[in-house]
């Protein structure tokens, strides 16, 4: 696995934190929590990084039973995570701040984008390295 294959996620992440940063002020005067976002940000990069690993993980298992397993717990443990993110603001904000929230959702939409995107490109390189091997 090639540490190449995070930089977009990276990328993203970076893009975000320092957007967040530049324009926090106007983000709040216009009813929008930068800490949320960026914390939020923080959260969801985790959450693919780690996902995109098991993935690439299970892209290279020799068995079925262990892509099937690599698979199953990336999807599992995207779900778990982003929900108790979600739960643990819910029920800590007062009020939530549902611009902050929405953002997240296109935030997230776009690292599932990222994280489809690298998996493509590694499931490129291993079958390039396979039908290398066989010639």
């Amino acid at each position: 696995m090639k540490p190449t294959y995070f930089i977009p996620i990276i990328i993203l992440n970076a893009i975000i934190i320092v957007a967040c940063l530049v324009f926090s002020t106007a983000l709040y005067s216009n009813g929008i929590a930068a800490t949320v976002v960026l914390f939020g940000n923080l959260i969801l990069f985790c959450i693919t990084v780690l996902s995109t690993f098991f993935i690439i993980k299970a892209l290279t298992a020799t068995r079925t039973v262990s892509f099937m397993q690599m698979s199953y717990g990336s999807i599992l443990c995207k779900l778990v995570l982003c929900a108790v993110s979600i739960f643990i603001y819910i029920k800590n904000a007062n009020p939530v701040n549902k611009p902050a929230v929405y953002i997240l959702m296109v935030l997230y939409l776009l690292y599932a984008t990222l994280e489809t995107r690298t998996i493509t490109q590694v499931t490129k390189h291993i079958k390039n390295a396979k039908g290398k091997a066989t010639n």
